[in-house]
């Protein structure tokens, strides 16, 4: 199953210092239009899991939501869902 594995870098003001508000006010509003359901995953904070086969709409508005705010993202199409090894 493909699966998009997609980062979120946090957004800068426009004089270049980090913008918390925006990332906050990004992060809250990422769980309302891209809700980890089924294999959807959440990952450490900016970083999602999410298969291909449940549509592009959640990824749509996702990708709306971090326009609106300046993020970036970056989106890698995996042929396969990747194999997670956490440490320690």
């Amino acid at each position: 199953m493909k699966t998009f594995l997609i980062i979120a870098e946090r957004p800068k003001t426009p004089h270049g210092d980090d913008d918390p508000v925006g990332w906050r006010t990004f992060l809250v509003g990422s769980g309302k239009t891209f809700p980890p359901s089924g294999d959807a995953k959440k990952l450490p904070e900016g970083i999602w899991q999410m298969p291909l086969d449940g549509g592009l709409g959640n990824l749509i508005a996702f990708l709306q939501s971090a326009a609106k705010h300046r993020i970036v993202v970056r989106l890698a199409l995996l042929d396969e869902p990747p194999t997670w090894i956490k440490y320690p």
